[in-house]
């Protein structure tokens, strides 16, 4: 049977008395696989470990970020189904129509199968391998000396020609220890007019408030920073010790100015339900200016949308026109009855030849 998550999960784990389905329209960190026969995967799943199992099938446009292997199977991709980075601790059969960017792991070399490009896969995931080494082997920042230069550019340009995806397989802590390197050596190599400037940008960012204390007037400042960080040298930014909080003020001041956009929006719309006639004096004839302003409403995102907060006397409005509309469309035909009654001969003027006149009279009434 089939298991769907729809919601917000840390981890699952499947066992041999659980779906042999599992679709992830949700959001999940982690599905372990620990059970005997073929399992099938659909949706986006960031990262799946399969330590039991028979055999894997991707379906049709899913899309696996992570999937470990630490079982020998076989894996069968769907048309358009991809796995970003396997990691293969077994040996691994991979066939189908569907496609592997990066292979690595213990086993990675032993992966065969009819599944397209899986050399190049294998070949992009030694470099990883071989970068995440390279970082290993360099010594931590404290220790860094001017001989080590050689070996960190390298590694330095080695990672940057990384696609993003090999990026990611990068563990944070190498990639740390990878910048605080950069820095150090920056440091190391850096003139009294490189410590001279970047200090001034230090100093300059340490005089912004706190991302806590932000708010969209300071707007100017944060720019102003970021103008002074891009114009030093590359030697120069790596002297820069806060560049963190630089961008966590450029992300803060971006949510910032977009809801003041929000508000700004938000807040056209409301005035113009507050200059709608009350629900008591609306008539007809306001008709086509509700339904401009409900257009208005609706031409917001969803985040404008609840920052309007009078959207329920648009909503009683509407209702009272339907109301109205519906009371005029009753008033017309009462019209259209007594009209027709009144076109009948008197009582006494009455022949058989009027017949299908009084008919038709009665029977608008009646409808």
């Amino acid at each position: 049977h089939t298991c769907t998550n729809r919601g917000v999960l840390k981890e699952i784990e499947l066992t041999d008395n659980d779906a042999s389905r599992f679709i992830n329209n949700g959001t999940m960190e982690t599905l372990i696989v620990d059970g005997r026969g073929t399992v099938t995967l659909g949706g986006g799943l960031s990262s799946v470990v399969i330590n039991d199992a028979d055999g894997i099938n991707v379906e049709k446009s899913a899309n696996i970020s992570k999937l470990t292997v630490n079982k020998e199977l076989d894996i069968s991709l769907s048309d358009d189904s991809k796995i970003i980075h396997l990691e293969a601790e077994v040996p691994v059969v991979a066939d189908g129509e569907g496609a592997i960017e990066i292979i690595t792991g213990k086993e990675a070399g032993k992966v065969k199968g009819t599944v397209s490009s899986l050399s190049d896969a294998i070949s992009k995931g030694k470099k990883v391998e071989e970068i995440i080494n390279q970082i290993k082997k360099l010594p931590e920042a404290d220790k860094l000396t001017l001989e080590d230069q050689a070996e960190l550019k390298k590694a330095e340009h080695d990672f940057e020609e990384l696609s993003a995806n090999q990026k990611a397989i990068v563990s944070q802590t190498d990639k740390d220890k990878l910048q605080a390197l950069k820095n150090k050596m920056s440091a190391l190599t850096a003139s009294e007019t490189d410590i001279k400037a970047a200090k001034a940008v230090i100093e300059q960012i340490n005089n912004l408030p706190e991302l806590n204390n932000l708010i969209a007037t300071h707007k100017t400042a944060v720019q102003a920073a970021r103008d002074a960080f891009s114009k030093l040298t590359v030697i120069q930014q790596n002297l820069v010790t806060n560049q963190a909080k630089l961008i966590s003020l450029e992300a803060k001041m971006a949510e910032l100015l977009q809801l003041e956009i929000d508000k700004a929006a938000a807040e056209k719309v409301n005035n113009s339900i507050s200059n709608l006639p009350d629900v008591a004096y609306i008539t007809l004839d306001n008709k086509e200016t509700v339904e401009k302003v409900r257009l208005a409403y609706r031409s917001l995102t969803a985040t404008q949308q609840k920052l309007v907060s009078n959207i329920g006397k648009l909503a009683f409005l509407e209702a009272r026109i339907t109301e109205l509309e519906k009371i005029e469309a009753d008033q017309a035909t009462v019209r259209k009855v007594i009209s027709l009654i009144n076109s009948l001969p008197r009582e006494s003027d009455i022949t058989s030849g009027n017949k299908t006149k009084i008919e038709k009279a009665r029977q608008v009434y009646t409808d």
